[in-house]
């Protein structure tokens, strides 16, 4: 294994996907029927409730688990995951656990950052009374407050960085692997959120290339009288909303004949939202793991 590059850890996922289209393929469905079995499941539990709101979270959670664990299967473990590539196992079951707990940890740093931003905001305007006078003490505010605010994004930024590594970790050593992935990430923060922002940046470029090449052939095909829907700025909108909100129900409803490709591009974002940033945690994850070992060798 070579040295870790944040170039070849972003692309990853999208050289996975050149290399496994078939795979891919696959996953697109199984990964969609995953997500429509969960908003079935959904719209029967009790949402008035606090229990309900519980098992909606944990319903996600498990979702998110059986994607990332088939997809990490492959890109740390050289699985494939057979024809159907997602299962219900330990793998997805200590994933959900991993999921479950960053997710708590990070909303609990969050809730605790936004109250003390409410302070610092308090705080900063009788600073500012006193500073700059009664008439400016929002200044006091504007500063105590962004300061509080930067440093409580900033923390959620950083420790979501260091956690990052937690899922791939998980499948590799078939264990929980938060506090691997904190040892691992020990002083590579800079490279990993490098890699991170790269990747975010790939697959914008990628999906805003795709939905060009999509309305393109759709305009095509409306001057050829062929298109299932007139090709119109109001058409282009509504499928545009119906894409963004991720509703295949409400995307039926929307935009009739085109729902069929925008349920396919809705079911394909999905699952390649899991496999982009999953390929920086694999890349990432094994070029660490190698480092760490051949420092122990040395």
């Amino acid at each position: 294994m070579f040295g870790f590059s944040p170039i070849s850890a972003a692309a990853t996922g999208f050289a996975f996907m050149v290399r496994r289209p078939f795979w891919v393929l696959r996953f697109i469905i199984a990964a969609a029927l995953v997500t429509k079995g969960a908003m079935w499941l959904a719209q029967y539990l009790p949402m008035q409730a606090i229990s309900g709101a519980i098992a909606l979270t944990a319903l996600m959670i498990m979702a998110s688990a059986i994607a990332n664990a088939a997809v990490l299967r492959n890109l740390v473990r050289g699985e494939d995951g057979g024809f159907a590539t997602v299962r219900l196992g330990g793998d997805e079951l200590r994933l959900a656990g991993v999921i479950g707990l960053i997710a708590i940890g990070l909303a609990f740093v969050a809730l605790t950052g936004i109250i003390l931003v409410l302070g610092a905001i308090n705080q900063g305007a009788f600073f500012g009374e006193l500073a700059f006078g009664a008439d400016r003490a929002q200044w006091g505010s504007w500063m105590f407050g962004g300061l509080a605010l930067v440093l409580t994004l900033g923390t959620v930024v950083y420790l979501g960085i260091r956690l990052s590594l937690s899922p791939a970790a998980t499948i590799g050593q078939r264990r929980v692997g938060i506090a691997t992935s904190w040892r691992l990430t020990r002083g590579r923060f800079a490279e990993l959120i490098q890699a991170y922002a790269l990747n975010i940046t790939l697959a914008l470029l990628f999906f805003s290339a795709l939905a060009t090449a999509a309305f393109g052939v759709w305009w095509m095909l409306d001057q050829a009288g062929v298109a299932p829907v007139k090709f119109d700025v109001a058409q282009i909108l509504t499928a545009i909303k119906a894409f963004v909100a991720m509703d295949a129900t409400g995307g039926l409803k929307l935009v009739g004949a085109a729902a069929a490709p925008i349920i396919a591009a809705q079911a394909m974002a999905n699952a390649l939202a899991v496999i982009f940033p999953a390929g920086v945690g694999a890349n990432a994850y094994l070029c660490f793991l190698q480092f760490a070992r051949d420092s122990q060798t040395a």
